[in-house]
């Protein structure tokens, strides 16, 4: 079935900076391509959105609800990304009571410092009501989330049927006008090990007397985390809305589906070389023991023998400093692994409750080991998402019905085709998902910003190129 550019369904994936940066070059390019004497972007009819794309679709929309232009809207995101005080400025609300003072409910934590500053950016108080009121001049719109509780996609909905939310925990039209835009965006890019979840309805909510807090008063609390827990692409949502249009015998009703995917490309893992280690990490915690009591022994000898005064205090010192790594040392170690226990589960692995064997371990093995597995752990996160990319990519092209209305934005689209955004798609494709920049991708000749709006910009010209040839 052909695609036409009547009604354009658009989804921004998760990826942190990165995707929002690489989506913002993309709907650049759809606004200056133009079908008919009309810009692309003109011509949204669904915008879904996940994790680092939410912070990019909620601006446009906002800026559509007030009225703004789409430089308006490019100036703003722009100027934002630039800027980069994103943690800086959340790490300030932290120490900052009069920050909280308007939120009673909401708890003291980075994610929630997070959205206090997306509101003081952008977005200056504005709910999801203020997106409902404006529905006739937005597309409609689904900012994804994840429900840890139900494990289903909690979506902020701004359409004429569908749920704000999900079918086991419906969220009101008078509760909608107190969500903020800005815990919107916390929640949809509330990634799991560097957030918190956020609570709904106590993140969310204005007051203990409000719309949203009551309608939860027979409900438990949900934690709602980042949408790409369940569809990093924002698939799902497009997909749904087709399915309701479809009811109202329009069939089919998107004419042409963008998926703008700033996943990265799997890249080949080096092993890494044995290297050097320092004298201090080849011995064991139990080697460090004895030393200390051999130390210890020897300090008390010298001040039983010694007749020096001058070597009273010296020698009391390191008396004091043996017996304190015996004592207090060996305590707080049992503490740690004790709390540790406590924060995985109440069936850890055995060797959690035998300090003795980490003990007998030189400590260049114990940090080797802990690296290891801190990387294997991160690494199983990338294999979910991975696996869950894939089922939804293999579901869409396997179906007649959506396979020739569709077009990939891959951020890694262009890495092997020569062209004028070969280095900014090289560099683009280097950057980690963060909510920052660092040192190096902002110092001069190394812009990542200006790499990945240009990266998302090209790949986006090319792949309609392709298509439309």
């Amino acid at each position: 079935m052909p695609f036409n550019f009547q009604n354009i369904a658009l989804s921004l994936s998760g990826g942190g900076y990165r995707a929002a940066a690489f989506h913002l070059g993309c709907m650049a390019c759809l606004h200056e391509t133009q079908h008919e004497g009309e810009p692309l972007l003109n011509r949204l009819a669904i915008l879904s959105s996940i994790s680092g794309g939410t912070i990019t679709g909620v601006v446009y929309a906002h800026t559509l609800a007030q009225g703004g232009s789409f430089q308006d809207f490019f100036n703003k995101m722009y100027e934002f990304l630039k800027k980069d005080t994103l943690l800086t400025n959340a790490l300030s609300k932290l120490n900052n009571s009069d920050a909280w003072r308007d939120r009673p409910l909401k708890r003291r934590n980075l994610i929630n410092a997070f959205a206090l500053v997306y509101d003081e950016e952008f977005f200056h108080g504005a709910t999801l009501g203020s997106l409902l009121d404006a529905r006739g001049r937005l597309p409609e719109f689904a900012f994804n989330a994840t429900d840890v509780e139900h494990s289903k996609v909690f979506r902020f909905a701004v359409s004429q049927f569908a749920v704000i939310g999900h079918n086991q925990a419906k969220i009101t039209r008078e509760a909608a006008d107190e969500i903020l835009l800005a815990d919107i965006v916390a929640a949809s890019s509330c990634f799991p090990g560097g957030f918190e979840p956020l609570l709904m309805p106590g993140d969310f909510a204005v007051a203990p007397d409000s719309p949203l807090f009551r309608l939860w008063e027979k409900r438990h609390p949900l934690r709602l985390m980042d949408g790409g827990i369940t569809d990093n692409q924002g698939i799902e949502s497009v997909k749904l809305f087709e399915r309701r249009k479809s009811n109202e015998g329009k069939n089919p009703y998107i004419g042409l589906f963008i998926i703008s995917d700033a996943s990265r490309k799997e890249t080949v893992v080096e092993e890494e070389s044995a290297g050097s280690t320092s004298f201090f990490l080849r011995w064991s915690l139990r080697q460090y023991q004895w030393l200390a009591v051999l130390l210890a022994a020897s300090s008390v000898v010298l001040l039983a023998v010694a007749d020096e005064k001058w070597l009273v205090i010296p020698t009391s010192m390191i008396l004091a400093l043996c017996l304190l790594w015996l004592g207090a040392g060996y305590f707080i170690a049992r503490k740690c692994v004790s709390a540790i226990k406590g924060i995985v589960s109440e069936e850890s692995p055995a060797f959690m409750s035998d300090f003795e064997i980490l003990q007998t371990v030189p400590l260049k093995d114990v940090l080797r080991e802990l690296g290891a597995r801190i990387s294997s752990l991160g690494r199983l996160g990338n294999v979910f998402l991975n696996r869950i990319r894939d089922m939804n990519y293999k579901s869409l092209f396997s179906d007649r019905y959506w396979r020739e209305r569709v077009i990939t934005n891959y951020i890694y689209h262009l890495l092997d085709k020569p062209s004028d955004a070969q280095q900014a798609v090289e560099l683009a494709n280097q950057m980690d998902t963060t909510l920052w920049f660092s040192a190096e991708q902002k110092r001069s000749g190394s812009q990542m910003l200006d790499a990945l709006i240009k990266a998302g910009r090209a790949t986006m010209e090319h792949q309609l190129r392709e298509k439309m040839e």
